[in-house]
């Protein structure tokens, strides 16, 4: 298994993590003859290459075990490439190397890996590691997801250190308790914190597209559907909210032909369609996506410059948004439940 990760044999860390729960799971010589045959095939073939244009962020993730395979397929999707995982129960690569006496005596080799990992956050002090973690932030990784299980209550002395040290920009918190229903929570927060990153330093383009585009943006919240169409100098042309109900798809095409209607335009016409919201993903014809908590910051700085924090109280979930004056991402905060309206998060 080390050796697969380090020599990166599998195409994602989602795929070592499902190949890793299997090995486990199996007989010692099964196992093996497993971990040995990927090994083969990988040599035999030259690696394939993706239709990713940019690079992938390197991160590091620690705090509490995530056990769901889907949780790091959402991370990787978002443009983030794992390079450690330091999350309890799972490998702690930053100090639990082999030996290079492994081939010579592999049980004693293995035995004081086993004795000597981090335990729980509850029985030890993971001062030492944590700050092994913030040496590696902005130069081989340019950020940190922090998960934290909602019992396990320590690991949040681990958050504070991360924030204290490192910045609030520098580490993204996510309260999971498992289950699949806070997926759709932790995809928008993954991807806002991707956004967040890839924006630094990236200057800030305030010029004015004229001659006569028109542009679309579509915000598919769980219980309505947002558009609005704006020309070249940003002037709203038209917008409109209906009902998102069982198809947000199919309302979000409709209100697109209801909109291009009203300014006398053609879908055609529209140089450019942009996504957002919880449905954002399910807008085959849009040409991308952006999170909500980005286009937040962008709006604000378009209609009110002077703002720099934002409340966003939605039908599913609610959100915390901290601006600069330039309409970057700051920070952010969202529930970690299907709770919006009952004012627990605010």
């Amino acid at each position: 298994l080390e050796q697969v990760r380090q020599d990166r044999i599998l195409p994602s860390y989602a795929d070592f993590f499902t190949l890793k729960q299997k090995v486990l799971q199996s007989l010692p010589d099964s196992g093996i003859d497993l971990l040995e045959g990927i090994i083969r095939k990988k040599r035999s073939s030259l690696p394939e290459k993706t239709g990713e244009n940019r690079e992938p962020i390197p991160i590091i993730i620690t705090g509490s075990p995530v056990s769901s395979e889907q949780v790091f397929r959402i991370i990787e999707d978002a443009g983030f490439t794992i390079v450690y995982n330091d999350s309890c129960l799972d490998t702690r690569w930053l100090d639990s190397r082999l030996e290079n006496k492994v081939a010579d005596n592999p049980f004693e080799a293995l035995s004081r890996i086993y004795l000597s990992r981090t335990p729980c956050a509850r029985m030890y002090d993971r001062k030492t590691e944590l700050d092994i973690i913030g040496t590696r932030y902005s130069g081989e990784v340019k950020g940190i997801i922090h998960f934290r299980m909602p019992f396990c209550d320590l690991y949040g002395f681990d958050l504070v250190h991360l924030m204290s040290n490192l910045g609030k920009e520098a580490v993204l918190p996510i309260e999971a308790d498992g289950s699949e229903q806070s997926e759709g929570q932790i995809k928008t927060r993954v991807q806002a914190f991707a956004e967040m990153i890839r924006s630094r330093g990236v200057p800030v383009r305030r010029t004015s597209v004229k001659n006569r585009r028109y542009y679309c943006g579509i915000d598919i919240g769980s219980t309505t559907v947002d558009g609005v169409i704006i020309d070249g100098e940003g002037n709203i042309l038209c917008h409109r909210i209906i009902k998102t109900g069982p198809r947000a798809d199919k309302a979000s095409y409709t209100m697109l032909q209801q909109m291009v209607s009203d300014v006398s335009l053609t879908i055609e016409e529209i140089e450019r369609i942009v996504a957002t919201g919880y449905g954002r993903e399910s807008l085959k014809f849009a040409q991308d996506t952006v999170t909500e908590i980005s286009c937040h910051a962008k709006g604000v700085l378009h209609l009110l410059p002077e703002t720099r924090f934002v409340i966003d109280i939605g039908g599913q979930d609610s959100k915390v948004i901290k601006i600069d004056d330039t309409g970057k991402v700051r920070d952010f905060q969202m529930n970690d439940k299907c709770a919006a309206g009952t004012g627990r998060f605010l």
